[in-house]
């Protein structure tokens, strides 16, 4: 297993196609990919890219939020609480309208036919058991990862930063390390499992 950092002033904005924002991908595996990661920050109202047979799981990072509705009217969601977090299907056709300017929402794809993504915020210290493929986000604060054997010089990874992995052969351990009252620790974790 190789853990495999990255940092989120180092991800590569790409703008999107309608001009509604930028994207900022942490990974992506397979061609079509299986499982994707990414930071989007949303600048206007608009349309959701549709992706068939993709299930997706956004997470509200910063601003007031959006409103999302599906053509078909089972969506009717409003995101607009902190790591806040809605799972939908990329089949449908989604409009998206803010609001109150430009919000950063963390996203997960992950194609049926390949495998499912969980997604689970965590404000407390955690195990990760093996899996197939993992990432960890720091949402806010600081946190420590730690070995399975405890390592006295474990890895602290700041805020916006993270990492991910290939074949997890070992339980990793994440502690929130306290930096100021003001700040509550928060950390989003994606594991993904072949079907």
């Amino acid at each position: 297993m190789t853990l495999k950092r990255f940092y989120f002033d180092k991800l590569i904005p790409t703008p999107w196609k309608n001009g509604g924002g930028i994207t900022r991908e942490i990974v992506s595996v397979g061609d079509p990919f299986k499982w994707r990661v990414s930071i989007a920050r949303v600048d206007t109202d608009g349309p959701f890219s549709v992706f068939e047979g993709v299930d997706r799981t956004i997470v509200l990072l910063e601003g007031l939020g959006l409103h999302l509705k599906s053509s078909d009217g089972s969506v009717d969601q409003q995101l607009d609480q902190p790591l806040q977090m809605f799972a939908f299907s990329g089949d449908l056709h989604i409009d998206s309208r803010q609001l109150g300017g430009a919000s950063y929402d963390f996203n997960v794809m992950a194609r049926r036919s390949a495998g499912r993504a969980t997604v689970t915020i965590h404000r407390k210290a955690f195990q990760v058991s093996p899996v197939e493929r993992g990432l960890i986000y720091i949402a806010s604060g600081q946190w420590r990862l730690q070995g399975q054997a405890g390592d006295a010089n474990a890895e602290l990874i700041e805020s916006q930063d993270g990492l991910w992995w290939d074949r997890c052969c070992e339980t990793l351990q994440f502690c929130p390390v306290s930096v100021s009252p003001a700040v509550e620790p928060a950390l989003i974790s994606v594991s993904w499992s072949a079907a």
